[in-house]
């Protein structure tokens, strides 16, 4: 709301392609890591419904025919791939594989402070990921 004013009368362009950096390319029209903390407690309904659709992969006994990786771009913090995780380890019989079958967590985000959440949500929680 700050740039409120700029956005309707000075620059327009605002928020496009380069605006919106600093001179290091840094993010200044949101603060990226309490955006990314948000998002991720905000859309625990929308991981729920969609841990529910990503069920049917890993329930048959096939393991070589499921994923071996879940990759989330734009993983904010890692917390859906760590409710992936969590869900497909303690209630599918891939997660009674686990050993044999690995199954690795991928997060994928342009945003460095979000990489960095990412990596240290799932390694406290001893997700296996990149």
């Amino acid at each position: 709301l700050d740039k409120y004013h700029s956005i309707l009368f000075e620059n327009p362009g605002w928020g496009f392609v380069g605006a919106g950096q600093d001179s290091q390319e840094q993010e200044i029209h949101v603060h990226r890591t309490l955006n990314v903390v948000g998002s991720g407690a905000q859309h625990q309904t929308l991981f729920t419904d969609l841990v529910r659709h990503i069920d049917s992969l890993f329930t048959g006994g096939d393991f070589m025919s499921q994923p071996a990786f879940v990759v989330d771009t734009g993983c904010g913090d890692g917390r859906l791939l760590r409710r992936i995780y969590e869900h497909v380890k303690s209630n599918t019989p891939r997660g009674k594989a686990l050993a044999e079958h690995p199954l690795t967590m991928v997060g994928v985000d342009f945003n460095k402070d979000s990489r960095v959440a990412t990596e240290l949500n799932l390694s406290k929680h001893a997700v296996p990921h990149l």
